[in-house]
């Protein structure tokens, strides 16, 4: 059986109307994968450091994005409508 094959995702999430947010470059096989290892990545960070912040953790009204390369050479990401993870 073929192993699922893993892009390069860019995570993006912030709080529900803000303007600055957190990215995430997470390799992940879909969109709703990627949002499960950005998350994961966050908690990794901040039990290694406890000043770094964790965007997921305790935040409502939580909008995120995913994004990937348009291909191979392109380090253009195209982005995904931002939608609402958490109320």
């Amino acid at each position: 059986m073929a192993e699922p094959k893993l892009r390069l995702f860019c995570v993006e999430c912030r709080p529900s109307g803000e303007t600055q947010a957190h990215t995430f470059f997470v390799p992940a096989s879909n969109a709703n994968e990627a949002i499960r290892a950005a998350e994961a990545s966050a908690r990794d960070t901040r039990a290694q450091g406890y000043d770094v912040a964790d965007p997921f953790q305790d935040e409502t009204n939580l909008e995120v994005r995913v994004g990937t390369y348009r291909s191979g050479d392109s380090p253009e990401i195209e982005f995904g409508d931002w939608s609402l993870i958490r109320q």
